[in-house]
């Protein structure tokens, strides 16, 4: 587990570089990426697709930031070897400090291995947020 220290850290981290406005364009968005982070066009957060960005904090943690200032801190914990979860693309990831369950799709269009992470609202199928390519 990251202590607390290193979660506030990784949150003025992903806030420093995040929030430029939703009024921008993608490409205005993405230019605060910064390193050790991932743009993707088509995200989803509730019910609409928007530009994200996946921070990577490290091996075990990260953060995803929305065009419109959401922001949402992962920490990422192994299944146990015996689960099938893993096997199938889901498994469990603290949110915000709340355990979560996560399913990893391959994007729709995709000809190659693109995938799309979707997060889920209280173990339920509503989607909370996803990113990737979806």
């Amino acid at each position: 587990m990251v202590d607390k220290i290193s979660k506030c850290t990784v949150c003025i981290f992903v806030s420093l570089i995040a929030y430029p406005g939703f009024a921008q364009t993608d490409q205005e968005f993405f230019k605060d990426c910064g390193y050790r982070c991932t743009p993707f066009q088509s995200c989803i957060l509730g019910n609409q697709k928007m530009a994200c960005y996946y921070g990577s904090a490290s091996v075990t943690s990260g953060g995803i930031v929305f065009k419109d200032g959401s922001e949402f801190f992962l920490e990422w914990f192994p299944e146990p070897e015996d689960s099938s979860t893993s096997i199938n693309g889901a498994g469990h990831a603290l949110v915000n400090d709340v355990r979560t369950w996560y399913r990893i799709l391959k994007a729709q269009y995709a000809k190659d291995d693109l995938r799309c992470i979707h997060f889920y609202k209280d173990n339920s199928e509503d989607v909370l947020f996803a990113y990737g390519n979806c």
